[in-house]
């Protein structure tokens, strides 16, 4: 049985993936920090929350909005949705 941790970091290692096709670069941050991923290219950042279970709480809502309106970029939530990837941004 795939434990949590696990799981989480198989989502975090899809949802790079999957920007590194738009983006020029992408970050991990590891041991869980906060965002889990940067997204970096010309025109913009974006700063990403993997969630597999696609539960984001208020607080970290309200602190990625915080340190995205600071250094001028987008935050976002990327959840699983039935082998996809949806996302959701916040402003």
């Amino acid at each position: 049985m795939v434990n949590k941790y696990r799981k989480g970091y198989e989502f975090e290692r899809k949802c790079r993936k999957w920007l590194e096709m738009s983006f020029d670069l992408v970050i991990r941050q590891g041991k869980s920090k906060f965002p889990d991923l940067i997204a970096i290219n010309k025109n913009q950042i974006w700063l990403v929350e993997c969630k597999y279970n696609g539960k984001i709480t208020k607080e970290e809502v309200e602190e990625g909005i915080k340190l995205a309106k600071k250094i001028n970029a987008l935050f976002c939530c990327m959840y699983s949705l039935k082998r996809k990837i949806g996302i959701r941004f916040f402003f």
